[in-house]
């Protein structure tokens, strides 16, 4: 359901109906968390088309360290402002009782340009602004919070991972956003390990064919399509050495060319549902998350 709370409501004790709000947000049906700032009185304003969307999706069987965990923080702090919207969703196997879901949704509002300020009276003008500072700070506060549920539930024992079924599954939320800007953010180590294929050989990356597991992956219908959107990837072929924890921070060497061959197999795979792999971080990201167009006037950084 969507969220219903009004600002007319909330506003004479906006911080606390905001904080109120964060406990109960996970068990909603993820639609739009975040309450309107637009409907107050005397305001007179609609609210304004959101042409910026970051799409998070955590992979739970990627044994990310302390910073990675911070790298994936930062990165969506830097995309999660004022005139942008967000879906954080996590996943690893169906088998294993760890389905795709959709975590957290919502949308930042921007502010108002300065001659629609210009046209409304005092009181309203405060309120509102002091509305979407308590949303904006309400909003980060529930896509971090999401993010840390889904790094707590990443587990060594997790062996499955469906990332392209995951993946087709948000494909449909993706295709359907109306924002022209559509940033994917996928933490994941990109090694599919299910009922379709195996990247796995001997508790290693085995050096795939990208055809051959393309032409898997158009046999078992999970293509995604996704329209016109950014892919960028941190974790890739990222997994640990045999009957080590997470705690030794452990890794498995990764030869180059199975690397080349894993990034080649993905950019296949989201080029196929209309989308470009633009980073492939192996494991951290070396060009950081960004918007390709501008904060519109009257959003605030």
């Amino acid at each position: 359901m969507i969220n219903t709370f009004k600002p007319s409501v909330l506003l004479s004790s906006a911080s606390l109906v905001f904080t109120a709000l964060l406990p109960v947000a996970s068990w909603a049906a993820v639609d739009n968390q975040v309450p309107s700032c637009y409907n107050i009185q005397g305001l007179d304003q609609k609210p304004p088309k959101i042409d910026k969307e970051l799409f998070l999706l955590i992979d739970q069987t990627t044994p990310l360290d302390d910073e990675l965990k911070r790298s994936v923080l930062s990165n969506v702090g830097q995309v999660a402002v004022p005139g942008s919207k967000f879906v954080v969703g996590k996943f690893s196997s169906f088998g294993q009782g760890r389905y795709f879901e959709i975590l957290a949704a919502g949308a930042i509002e921007p502010g108002l340009t300065q001659d629609k300020r210009d046209s409304i009276g005092k009181k309203p003008l405060a309120e509102f602004d002091s509305c979407l500072t308590k949303q904006a700070d309400y909003a980060r506060k529930l896509v971090a919070g999401s993010i840390r549920k889904a790094f707590e539930g990443i587990s060594p024992s997790l062996n499955r991972s469906d990332i392209m079924d995951s993946f087709k599954r948000l494909s449909d939320r993706i295709r359907t956003s109306e924002a022209k800007d559509k940033l994917v953010f996928l933490v994941s180590d990109m090694i599919e390990n299910s009922s379709v294929t195996s990247f796995y050989a001997k508790n290693t990356v085995r050096e795939i064919d990208p055809k051959k597991e393309f032409q898997l992956s158009t046999d078992h219908e999970v293509l995604p399509n996704t329209g016109a959107a950014r892919i960028y990837v941190l974790g890739a072929g990222l997994i640990q050495a045999p009957n080590q924890s997470k705690s030794q921070n452990s890794e498995v060497y990764r030869e180059p060319q199975k690397m080349i061959a894993l990034r080649k197999f993905w950019e296949m795979y989201f080029s196929a549902g209309g989308a470009t792999l633009e980073e492939f971080g192996a494991p951290a990201l070396v060009r950081p998350l960004g918007w390709t167009t501008p904060l519109l006037l009257g959003e605030r950084k």
